[in-house]
């Protein structure tokens, strides 16, 4: 049994670990600015003790399974709110609930303790989501969906894309 955030999970490190194998890239191929940019932040924008716990269950924070940005960047700090998915192959065995009772389609964020504000986490079964990919299928056990939105920093020299 592994703590993540506030869930505790039971993960298939070996399996979890495979994962970028099978799963395939977003269609950037990591090489759009916004994959790049993650790539370089994400030790800056996750907090240690997350970086940590991640590794942990066979999860690499620089290569995320999809990312986008959802707002264009803050005026006054200039972070830029992202959301950044991962996946793991294994069980939730406690935790928050994944959906905002009476609120339909609206995920649960929890800020984990210890997190800086506006980084919210999210943990839920694949078949759960209703979100599908195409590779789902070839996992050889459940998934866990766990996802971030939280702000990240532009650390690359080249500007912000438009979009």
């Amino acid at each position: 049994m592994l703590a993540l955030g506030e869930w505790r999970i039971a993960t298939d490190l070996v399996a979890t670990r495979d994962l970028p194998r099978i799963v395939t890239p977003p269609v950037c191929g990591r090489r759009c600015p916004w994959c790049r940019n993650w790539a370089l932040a994400c030790a800056q924008t996750l907090p240690v003790f997350l970086l940590e716990q991640l590794g942990r269950i066979g999860v690499d924070p620089p290569r995320p399974t999809d990312l986008y940005k959802f707002e264009d960047p803050d005026r006054v700090s200039g972070l830029i709110a992202h959301r950044v998915t991962f996946h793991a192959v294994g069980k939730i065995l406690s935790g928050p609930a994944l959906w905002i009772e009476f609120e339909r389609n609206a995920r649960n964020y929890v800020r984990p303790p210890g997190a800086p504000e506006g980084l919210g986490l999210s943990l839920g079964s694949a078949r759960q989501v209703p979100d599908k990919h195409s590779w789902e299928r070839e996992v050889k056990g459940p998934l866990i969906e766990i996802d971030f939105r939280l702000p990240v920093p532009w650390v690359l020299t080249e500007p912000v894309p438009e979009r």
